[in-house]
Parts: structure tokens; sequence; C-alpha cells
């Protein structure tokens, strides 16, 4: 696949940005392992964006880069002085054009007790939130599941009560048609467009606890640091996803950590995955 990447304008707003994280996914993930929690790929989730000024967006690989920023031509008069307009320029087979507003859907709630293994529909190609709870004394693991059954992503294996925020269909080819829960007790999950992610200032020191997605408000630019701290005892991931269509895992350890780390330029989305306290604060 050919990568082409154009940044938005500096007038872009952070609306418009999301929804660009939101319009297309691409690269394919290899199997791997978290570190006794989930499987997780060692390629990462690339998101290619090219906003142009006709507020178009051209995901490469699913758009010819020959259509990037064309315009129809404005109409002329001919020399009979009839007025013509000249032919709107075509993607080549296999292209296509991509709205800057990408598909959506309402927020929607899935709840039950033990083992389920609930439908729903959302659009596909978007990644989605999941935010999920669970209250029971065993094992609780929560699958996505594709049109044929078979499982697409490990979103949560913990033991005990569970309250998190994670991302699915994130990668090409995971359109997840239901859930796969096991439980010992009651739980509930969330399910919503990434674009209602919860916000970080990325000025301002971020706390929080367990599993999360953050969207920052302004996409990050130059030199730009931050110290990461997690007090927790088991698997610890920090990963960002950025407008350049990449994504990079910041942090990959077990227990108490604290280190600084450079955000990549134009990181636009934060996952944290951790079983307790964790924080990150912006150095300058």
């Amino acid at each position: 696949m050919t990568v082409e990447t154009r940044r938005p304008g500096a007038g872009a707003s952070p609306a418009k940005l999301l929804s660009s994280v939101q319009a297309c996914v691409a690269r394919a993930w290899d199997d791997g392992l978290y570190p006794g929690r989930r499987a997780v790929p060692r390629r990462w989730l690339a998101i290619t964006i090219a906003v142009t000024t006709s507020a178009l967006v051209v995901v490469t690989g699913c758009a010819a880069p020959s259509t990037l920023g064309e315009r129809p031509t404005p109409a002329h008069s001919s020399s009979s002085g009839a007025s013509t307009a000249a032919p709107t320029p075509r993607p080549t087979a296999g292209s296509s054009l991509v709205p800057v507003e990408p598909p959506t859907f309402p927020a929607f709630n899935l709840s039950g007790s033990e083992d389920r293994a609930p439908k729903f529909a959302i659009p596909q190609n978007i990644p989605a939130l999941a935010t999920i709870r669970n209250r029971g004394t065993g094992p609780f693991v929560v699958w996505t599941l594709a049109a044929d059954g078979s499982k697409l992503h490990e979103l949560v294996n913990m033991r005990g009560n569970y309250d998190g925020t994670v991302i699915f269909d994130a990668a090409v080819g995971e359109f997840a048609v239901a859930f796969d829960v096991s439980s010992h007790g009651a739980w509930r999950i969330t399910v919503k467009p990434l674009e209602q992610a919860a916000t970080w200032s990325g000025t301002s020191k971020l706390l929080g606890s367990g599993d999360d997605v953050r969207v920052l408000a302004t996409p990050s630019s130059g030199l730009r640091t931050v110290a990461i701290t997690n007090a927790g005892t088991g698997p610890f991931l920090v990963r960002d996803f950025s407008l350049s269509g990449g994504s990079d895992l910041l942090v990959n350890a077990v227990g108490k950590y604290s280190g600084q780390h450079v955000l990549p330029d134009g990181t636009i989305v934060l996952e944290v995955n951790s079983d307790g306290a964790w924080s990150i604060r912006p150095l300058q």
C-alpha cells in the first residue's frame, strides 16, 4: 500500500481532525500478545489522512493519489457564447473520495449477566469505543466477534470487578457485530463513536485509572515531552494514534512505572491500558 500524508491546515478544528481520525483505518495487524493481558499487534494501526482545501479526505490505498485536491473546473463560455462546464475529474478505478464527516451512530448500551454474546450494528470501517463495566469475582473476558462468529480482538482479560474504555474495530478487516462476554456477574457495555471519547487539553496533568482513551484538544506538534507514571501491578501500555497515519507504543511495562517520552508529531488520540492509577504530565 502506498501511503501519502497531507497535514491539515492550521485552521482545522479539533472536531474535524478527530473526524479525520475516524475516516479510515489501514494496515494489517500481526499476531502478538500483551504480557499476560490481551492480544496486541506488532504492526500498529495506521490512519492515513489527507485533507484538501475543498474539505475532502483522500485515503491512499482507498483513493488514488492523483485525485487529491482535484476540483471541478469552473464553467466557461464556448466560442458560440453558450456556457459549458469542463468535465469533473473522476477517481481512477478502485479509488474513492471519503467525506470529512465519516459515518457515525448514536451511543447504545448492552447489558447482561454471566456468559452472553450480545449482537449490535454499527457502521463499518470506523473505530469505536466500548466503555465496559463488570461486577463479579471470577475471570472477566470480552472479545469482539465477526459476522461468521470468529473472534476478532480481545478487549478485556481481567479478574473481578472491571471499569474501563477501549478501542475496537481499529484494524483493516476488523468489523465486529457482537461481543463474546464471559463473566461471573453482571456487566454492561456502552458502545459509542470515537468522537465521544473524553478530551485532554494536553497542557495540564492528566490523571486516570484503568483502561481509558483520550482525545487531545489540539494535536501535538514539535518536541512535546510528557512524564508518564503508573501505580498498577499488571501490564501497563500507552500508545498514541497520530495524524501522520501511524501509532506508536510509547510504554510497554509491567507494574509501577515512571518515565518520560516524546509525543510523536500530530498525536491526536492516546489509549492507556492499566489495572491501577496512572498520570500523564506535559513537561514543555
